[in-house]
């Protein structure tokens, strides 16, 4: 096997167990749902049995009771929520990566437009920006200030050796 697919099958064997523990979070979390409805439901059955089988304020204790289990089911499902969440953006970025080692143009990320000159004397000969290009391969920027700034070192290298290593030193 050669490097690269070496490093695709790698890849995607990460963005199968990413995907399962994904899918797995998505199980648990869609059970929250009801554990939170039978916490609050259970509250108010719970609370109106006790005003109607005890005498006294014992009903308000039983309420306030089963409000601070719904509050402790709402946070670990909070929790569950962010890690899940997290698990769905590492998914999304790996199968970018792998379509990028693959070349797999369809499931790359559209880029945004960006003004270009029709007269750029090397930017259609080496096929620089635009669809299926070079800058739509390497873009991973998260913002749109760093995609304006490396199309603009394609389009216009700075060719000085210091400022180079420089940049490349960040």
């Amino acid at each position: 096997m050669t490097d690269l697919n070496t490093r695709t099958t790698r890849l995607q064997r990460r963005l199968q167990s990413i995907s399962a523990v994904a899918g797995y979070l998505k199980k648990i979390d869609q059970r929250f749902f009801w554990y939170r409805l039978a916490a609050f439901l259970g509250a108010w059955v719970l609370a109106i049995l006790t005003r109607f089988l005890f005498s006294g304020a014992a009903w308000i204790w039983v309420l306030a009771g089963m409000f601070v289990v719904f509050l402790v089911v709402v946070h670990f499902h909070r929790r569950l929520d962010r890690q899940r969440q997290h698990y769905q953006n590492a998914q999304e970025w790996m199968t970018q990566q792998v379509a990028r080692a693959k070349l797999d143009w369809e499931r790359l990320p559209e880029l945004s437009a960006q003004h270009v000159n029709p007269g750029h004397p090397f930017m259609n000969d080496l096929n620089l920006v635009g669809e299926r290009s070079l800058l739509q391969l390497v873009d991973t920027c998260a913002t749109r200030g760093g995609q304006e700034r490396l199309h603009a070192w394609f389009l216009q290298p700075d060719l000085n050796y210091d400022s180079i290593t420089q940049r490349q030193s960040w």
